[in-house]
């Protein structure tokens, strides 16, 4: 005699997408690849610009994100995750009668909650970017990015999304001389 609430182990063969969430992370980097690619077909290049130009570093990153999509992809869809020891593992109450521990049954899963946060901060930093200006808005994102993945100390998150974002704007302005969109503090800059 089986109780009701007995289920047939979950593993990650028993359903076509279970332990596959790592193309997630493929479709992403894809997204951003095709995104580089429209800026880089639709970027105005003065003729005044001198080889390697502007669209050379751009280009390679683009290059780079679909080479890394195509090999998350090929990886994922040869190799499931596999569920960890830990991680959604629920012991399953005894069947009557066996006399011995319930069984434990383990699945994968994705942590959408985190994927959504971190989404929506890079979603805030885009159509945030020019009214608030590079540095606000990126330190936003870089703050949106570490709550999401379970920092415990905003404050000290905050004080260093605001200096990463400004060492950022300083690599980019001194180093490159690439001036990011300075926003609401431009009359500050």
């Amino acid at each position: 005699m089986t109780s009701a609430t007995e289920h047939p182990p979950t593993t990650a063969g028993s359903r076509p997408g279970a332990g596959r969430s790592g193309l997630v992370v493929a479709v992403l980097v894809l997204a951003f690849a095709v995104y580089l690619t429209v800026g880089l077909a639709t970027m105005t290049v003065p003729a005044s610009a001198e080889p390697p130009g502007p669209k050379f570093f751009p280009t390679l990153l683009a290059v780079g994100c679909y080479a890394l999509a195509v090999l998350l992809t090929v990886h994922y869809l040869r190799h499931r995750e596999p569920p960890s020891d830990t991680d959604g593992v629920e012991e399953v109450e005894q069947v009557e009668g066996t006399g011995g521990p319930g069984r434990r049954r383990a699945s994968t899963f994705t942590d959408w909650r985190t994927v959504g946060l971190v989404l929506a901060g890079f979603l805030a930093f885009a159509l945030l970017l020019n009214p608030l200006g590079w540095i606000l808005s990126a330190a936003l994102m870089f703050w949106v990015i570490a709550w999401a993945m379970g920092s415990g100390s905003p404050l000290k998150d905050v004080g260093i999304a605001l200096v990463l974002s400004c060492a950022v704007q300083v690599a980019f302005s001194a180093g490159l001389g690439l001036h990011l969109p300075a926003g609401i503090l431009g009359g500050v800059l």
